[in-house]
Order: C-alpha cells, then sequence, then structure tokens
C-alpha cells in the first residue's frame, strides 16, 4: 500500500485556492503562477513543518503564500524605484552633453 506524499497532498488539496488567491491580488494576472511556484519551492524547502492536519496545512501554505506575495511586492517597488532613479541619471547626463548641430 501506497503513502501518499504529505506535501503532493497538501499542494492537490489548496493549489488551486492558492491560484486563485494570487490572481485576485497581482497584476498582470499571468504573474500568479510563477507565485505559486514559488509557494510550492517555499513549501518543499520547509517540508518538515507541514502541519498534519490538512485546515492547518491549508493555513500554513496561505501564510507561506501571503509572505511571497509581499516580496513580490517588495520587488516591484524597489524594480520602480532603480527606473526612476536611472530616468533621472539619463536626464541628468544628456543634460551635460552640448548640443548637436
Amino acid at each position: 500500500m501506497s503513502r501518499v506524499d504529505p506535501v503532493e497532498a497538501a499542494i492537490r488539496e489548496h493549489g488551486r485556492a492558492l491560484l486563485a488567491y494570487f490572481a485576485r491580488r497581482i497584476h498582470p494576472v499571468e504573474d500568479a503562477a510563477d507565485l505559486v511556484a514559488e509557494t510550492f519551492a517555499v513549501l518543499w524547502r520547509r517540508r518538515r513543518d507541514l502541519p498534519a492536519d490538512p485546515v492547518e496545512a491549508g493555513m500554513w501554505m496561505f501564510g507561506i503564500a501571503r509572505g511571497v506575495l509581499a516580496n513580490q511586492r517588495r520587488s516591484i517597488r524597489r524594480r520602480g524605484a532603480l527606473v526612476e532613479r536611472l530616468r533621472g541619471a539619463v536626464v541628468l547626463a544628456d543634460a551635460d552633453r552640448p548640443a548637436e548641430l
């Protein structure tokens, strides 16, 4: 008799709900699948911490998902700030260059 892997069982039980969670919170919605994959990667690395109770496992997975989403949002903000800094540097460099005739 084969034993069902607890990580696989948790993914089967809560995977679609995690995808819907991210799809409601991220734009473009296509990025939701990447966030689910990241959540599953964290789940796999921390599989020893997975609660045995399916309800608790779901809550634990959504806690991981919340952290993954927070990391994604921080990354987007940092990227936006970097783009603005670079845009400012380009404008300053362009202003220092003599006009071409």
